[in-house]
């Protein structure tokens, strides 16, 4: 058997696949268990997207396009480009672009396979049939901002997202409720190629949250999750709330900052301080700087961070502190370019344990919360302990994660909350040091 061959009997769907890829809804949402075969539904659905669709239609100056799309290029390049070229490679006539990772077949619409880690590389593009593959590592603002825009004035466009759930606090929880999606949910047993004693070796040795998780596509509030899922600000409520109080009088905005070579972070906090029992503080603005590769330099880091803090007002900036000589050179800074906020910057706390509480008391109380649209939110929810070879939690924050962003919010709110006598987790009034 050849390899082209071997390629395409694994991509034979069973019939739970073939109820979905028979689904002709407009938003059709697929979320599963590990291994039952979400991204095999999503390829074989590219291709009969391309091959069913011509190339005439639209605007031919700016032709539409099917999309396929993963949180990162290397994950598309792994999991989905390499089967589209094995469906593809025999269709005559086939152009196929490596570089561009785009595949165009004669008097149909091209295909193009990307990472959405820079989804303004998207921007532009005109969707026809757009199908995201781990939909829940993909931050919900790129559908909003990028591919549902880029698919509005296309008739006839298609969305196809798969999953496996995270927690109920991940958008695609929202997703799955919302009577616009087709939502079809099945759990790994439901694909009969895989071995029931692997299942079954899964159940016995993982604990049953993470086993009704990733085997039974269950969304739950995952135990080994370290923060609880926070109330969400509307960005309507926020400026109902900003205009009904003097921001010089009764509120004031610090930030966090969570240094990194090649990944630097950014955490913004307006908190309201109207009575001993009406504090509350709205996270309002998070970021993380750089690619992961290449060094951030302090120039830039310092510009983003005095950027931020003259659009939001920031009257104090804790930092990370274990570089104390680079907060010196950050109050160097923000008194250079006229930066209070940045002038006053001193080491925030690093306690991890009772930052991470104070941070669960205040969703738990919602007298802090996140504001709309932040990709905050996805890392909240997917923020967990270490596993141990036993597949035990253990109360150990896991290495590896996108953290850098909390890590910037733990500074700024849990010292703030001791500064000032812990007024957003047990509401005494507000002190002194702020």
């Amino acid at each position: 058997m050849s390899e082209s061959e071997s390629v395409r009997i694994n991509l034979a769907l069973h019939p739970k696949q073939l109820g979905v890829l028979n689904d002709a809804s407009r938003k059709v949402l697929l979320v599963s268990g590990r291994r039952f075969g979400k991204s095999r539904v999503a390829v074989v659905r590219a291709f009969l997207k391309v091959m069913g669709t011509k190339s005439e239609r639209g605007d031919r100056l700016s032709p539409p396009v099917v999309l396929v799309a993963m949180p990162t290029l290397v994950m598309a390049k792994r999991v989905l480009w390499r089967p589209l070229l094995a469906l593809f490679k025999d269709v005559p006539g086939v152009e196929i672009n490596r570089s561009e990772h785009r595949i165009t077949v004669p008097g149909r619409v091209p295909l193009i396979v990307v990472g959405l880690e820079n989804s303004d590389a998207v921007r532009g593009v005109r969707i026809l049939h757009c199908l995201v593959d781990e939909g829940q590592d993909v931050p919900y603002r790129v559908f909003t901002e990028v591919l549902y825009p880029a698919m509005a004035d296309t008739k006839g466009s298609t969305m196809f997202i798969t999953g496996t759930p995270k927690g109920k606090g991940n958008w695609l929880y929202d997703a799955s409720i919302n009577p616009l999606y087709s939502f079809h949910n099945y759990p790994t047993e439901d694909n009969p190629f895989i071995p029931r004693d692997e299942i079954e070796s899964a159940r016995l040795t993982l604990p049953p949250s993470v086993f009704n998780q990733e085997f039974r596509a269950s969304f739950i509030d995952f135990e080994g999750r370290l923060l609880v899922t926070p109330q969400i600000t509307t960005r309507a409520a926020f400026e109902v709330l900003s205009g009904s109080v003097s921001c010089l009088v009764n509120s004031v905005t610090i930030a966090g900052v969570d240094w990194g070579d090649v990944n630097p972070a950014i955490a913004v906090v307006r908190v309201y301080l109207n009575g001993p029992k009406d504090t509350r503080a709205i996270v309002v603005h998070s970021e993380k700087l750089g690619d992961g590769r290449n060094p951030v330099t302090e120039l830039d880091l310092f510009s983003r961070i005095h950027m931020v803090s003259k659009k939001w007002n920031v009257r104090r900036v804790y930092a990370d502190p274990s570089r104390p000589g680079q907060i010196l050179a950050m109050r160097t800074f923000g008194k250079a370019n006229s930066d209070p906020g940045m002038t006053r910057a001193i080491a925030g706390e690093n306690a991890i344990s009772a930052g991470i509480a104070t941070i669960n008391a205040g969703f738990h109380s919602g007298s802090i919360t996140l504001l709309e649209g932040l990709n905050l939110i996805s890392h909240v929810t997917g923020y967990h302990r270490t596993i141990d070879r036993s597949g035990t939690f253990i109360d150990k924050v896991a290495p590896g994660q996108n953290d850098h962003e909390l890590d910037a919010l733990r500074y700024a709110v849990f010292t703030f909350n001791g500064r000032n006598k812990h007024i957003l987790t047990s509401g005494f009034s507000l002190g002194g040091g702020s």
